[in-house]
Formats: C-alpha cells, sequence, structure tokens
C-alpha cells in the first residue's frame, strides 16, 4: 500500500498535469465547453469530486427557470466564460448572472451555498449578498502556471467540502460555518433584507422593527442603532442569530430540523417544533425575530438547518451563544451599543465561592446578557444534584436561576443557554414521565423597574 506522502505526491502530480490541460484550452481560446471538460477532469482526476455522477451540467438553477446553469456539483454553481476578464476587470454581466442563479436557487430552498466563475485560469467565489463590482483584488484567485494545480486542487477542495458530518463545533468551526464572514452568514441574511426590504410597510414586520429599536434604545441609549440603514442590517443580523439558535436548540435535543424545514419551516420558530418534542415553552416564540416566517419568507431557514444538522451538539463549547453573537456582532458595534461581557472564569469563581448551597439559594442575573452567569449557575445546581430525582433537579433550575434583560437578542441567547445547560436534565425528567410545560426563567425586561412579557 503506497504511503500518504507518496499519494500526496501522486495527486500533486495528476493536479499539475491536469491543470495544464485546463490552461492549454484557455490560452487556446477554446469554447467554453471545451474548458468545462477540463475543468470537469482535473475534479475527477485530482480526488476533489469523487464520482462522475455528482457533477451535472446545464441545469437548472431552480424547478421552474428556464435559465442554465453549466455546471453543478455538490453545493456549488460553476459559470464558464472564455475570458473572465474584460478591460482590466471582471465583465460585471458575469457576475449578474451567477449572483441571479444563485438567489434562485436559494429562494428554491435548494440547499445551493457558492458559485464560481472561472474562464480556466481566473477563479471568482460568488455567495448570495456578494458585494457588486469593482472585486477586490484579493477576491479572485489567478492560477496562470502549471506548477500551481495543488494549489487549484486545495483551492477547490475548500468551496466543495460542506458535505462533512458531525462537525466538532468549536468557537473556530462555529465561526467558520455558522458566524463572522461564513457562506451561510451572507446567504441567509442576503435572503432576510431582501424580505425585509420587500416588507418594510407590512404591519407585521413595521411593528416589531420599531418594537426592537425601541426596546435596543431603552437598554443600550438613544444612538445604540445608528441611522436608519444600519439599524435596519443590525435588525437582519439579530433576526438571522435568534433563528440560528433557535435551529441549534432543536437539533440538540435531536429533532429532524431538515426534514420539518422542508416541509414546514414556520414550525420551527414558532415554538410548535420544539414544544411537541421536549415540553419547553416560552424558549422559541413568534416574538420580535419571527417575522420572516409570518409573512411567509422562510427560504433561508431550510439553508440554516441544513448546515446546523451537519455539527455534533453533544460536544457543543462552554458559552455557545456569546461566541455566535460576538462573531456575528463586530467589535466595534459591540463597543458601540456599551455591550460587555462577563469572562467565564470570573462568572464561575463568583458562583461558585458565593454560592456554596445552590439547592437552596435563588439566584438572579438582573443583567444577563447572553447568559454566561446564567451557565455557571446552571451547571452548580446540576453539580450539587447527586442522586436527586431529575424532576425534583429540574424544578431547582426553575425556582433557583433568574435571568433578566431589556436587550431583546441577549434574551433569546440565554434562554437556550439555560436550555442547552439543563438539556440532560430535561430529557431525563420526561423519561420519568415529567408532563408539565417547562418554562426557562429567563424574561425580557427592566430589573430595576418592571419585567415584561417577551411575546409580541
Amino acid at each position: 500500500m503506497p504511503s500518504a506522502q507518496t499519494q500526496s505526491t501522486q495527486l500533486d502530480d495528476t493536479a499539475i498535469e491536469y491543470l495544464g490541460n485546463i490552461l492549454d484550452r484557455h490560452e487556446a481560446g477554446d469554447s467554453e465547453n471545451d474548458i468545462r471538460t477540463a475543468f470537469r477532469d482535473f475534479a475527477l482526476q485530482t480526488g476533489i469530486i469523487a464520482n462522475q455522477n455528482e457533477i451535472k451540467t446545464e441545469v437548472p438553477p431552480a424547478a421552474d427557470s428556464i435559465q442554465r446553469v453549466d455546471m453543478y456539483t455538490r453545493n456549488t454553481y460553476i459559470e464558464f466564460k472564455r475570458n473572465l476578464i474584460v478591460h482590466g476587470q471582471v465583465d460585471p454581466s458575469y457576475t449578474d448572472q451567477l449572483d441571479g442563479y444563485l438567489l434562485e436557487a436559494a429562494k428554491a430552498g435548494w440547499g445551493i451555498e457558492n458559485g464560481i466563475l472561472t474562464d480556466g485560469k481566473h477563479f471568482l467565489k460568488r455567495n448570495i449578498g456578494e458585494s457588486t463590482l469593482p472585486i477586490p483584488p484579493n477576491q479572485m484567485r489567478t492560477f496562470d502556471r502549471q506548477t500551481q494545480g495543488p494549489l487549484l486542487r486545495e483551492y477547490l477542495f475548500d468551496i466543495f467540502d460542506t458535505d462533512a458530518q458531525n462537525i466538532a463545533p468549536s468557537p473556530d468551526t462555529l465561526t467558520k460555518h455558522l458566524a463572522g464572514g461564513s457562506d451561510l452568514l451572507k446567504q441567509a441574511t442576503a435572503l432576510l433584507k431582501d424580505a425585509h426590504d420587500a416588507n418594510r410597510d407590512n404591519p407585521t414586520v413595521a411593528v416589531k422593527r420599531k418594537l426592537w429599536q425601541d426596546l435596543l434604545e431603552v437598554a443600550l441609549g438613544q444612538d445604540s442603532t445608528g441611522d436608519p440603514d444600519t439599524a435596519d442590517w443590525l435588525f437582519i443580523r439579530h433576526t438571522y442569530l435568534t433563528t440560528l439558535i433557535a435551529l441549534i436548540l432543536q437539533a440538540h435535543f435531536r429533532i429532524p430540523i431538515v426534514h420539518i424545514a422542508d416541509h414546514t419551516p414556520a414550525a420551527l420558530l414558532n415554538g410548535d417544533t420544539l414544544h411537541e418534542y421536549t415540553n419547553l415553552k416560552g424558549v422559541i416564540e413568534s416574538d420580535l425575530f419571527q417575522w420572516s416566517a409570518e409573512i411567509g419568507a422562510t427560504e433561508y431557514i431550510r439553508s440554516i438547518a441544513r448546515k446546523v444538522a451537519q455539527f455534533d451538539w453533544s460536544k457543543r463549547p462552554d458559552e455557545l451563544a456569546a461566541i455566535l453573537y460576538q462573531n456575528t456582532i463586530t467589535p466595534e458595534e459591540r463597543r458601540k451599543m456599551g455591550e460587555y461581557y462577563t469572562p467565564r472564569w470570573l462568572a464561575k469563581t463568583i458562583v461558585e465561592e458565593l454560592i456554596t448551597d445552590p439547592q437552596n439559594t435563588v439566584a438572579m442575573d438582573p443583567s444577563c446578557g447572553s447568559g454566561t452567569f446564567i451557565e455557571c449557575l446552571v451547571q452548580n445546581i446540576i453539580g450539587h444534584s447527586h442522586n436527586q430525582y431529575p424532576i425534583d433537579t429540574l424544578r431547582k433550575l426553575q425556582s433557583n436561576v433568574i435571568g433578566i434583560d431589556l436587550h431583546p437578542v441577549a434574551v433569546q441567547l440565554a434562554k437556550a443557554t439555560w436550555v442547552l445547560n439543563s438539556h440532560e436534565v430535561i430529557n431525563a425528567a420526561r423519561l420519568a414521565d415529567h408532563q408539565d410545560d417547562i418554562f426557562p426563567p429567563i424574561y425580557l425586561g427592566d430589573s430595576c423597574n418592571s419585567v415584561t412579557s417577551a411575546t409580541f
């Protein structure tokens, strides 16, 4: 059996050979179909695509479309051109064409995440929500020498290799796949923005948008959301975050979110599905951030569900909700809004030193944020439950941990934090025939005045 090093060398040699074939077609001015054929051979021979049946050509971007995409493989549409560069820049008609295909596919819920424009020498990756021209110089990759074959293979593999399962949700993988500059974030927020812009005057959208801004201005100050365009963009990302955490919660309880997203996606956002499987209520509700489902704009839920389902949530890191928030809302935005997160080590130290009898101590965090203290309080109670019946531990978790915040997203994230850290107790209680509805003790309100219902 050849060694790993030998196999790697063989793949590098193959990549060099087949990139040479692609470049020959490009330099000779051959047809787009010829370049496509050489590209397909490169993908198959270098192991990027294992089976030629994974590659489809001349496919419609959506069921009712009269257009045709040059190539489709896994999660990616690929368009081939004889020459991508016109007058020193990428021809804008090419990006418009591919961007249109991607938007059609996303609205149809087809799970397409990426697009590639190429002439065999230049490669430009596109995502829904990508900015228009001019294309930044570092966004387009050029492979103009045959010896760059291994680099092209690595570049394509990184784009196509999105079918991995059981991804461990570390801070790095969460940022790469779900937050930060992830393809999913770009796609989902682009669809949400289109839905918001088209329904700005819809009473459902307008009222919830205003309530969201009013709450943030009370919690963080009058200028916290910025000008109207900046506020809209923040509202859209807050909507994405609450949808994302709702789907993660349900995936954590092994709910078949992909199947449900394909058939009744709104049920994932109004709490019906979570309640059916877990008896949890008041965690996912028709509140400020379910406006998209209420107006029927649910296409983006499918793409989030598919990506969330690829993770092994039994391996979730501490402060999951905070990781997602802090890598979706930029540091500059958080500083402007005056948001600060207590380090987990500090919260853990305070909880363990001050609450030595958590079974008989009620603790409230009056400004709980995404739930750093909530997580430590829940874990402290469970750690002291010993051989207690799960139902009794669950009751302690509901009575002895209380969180309040005026920030509407923080409340959703803190609820998720309470549920994620209580999930084993919740499951055990249900197995012990606990049939009562389970409400997380996290509330939207002003702890200095009165607590307000989280449902609008």
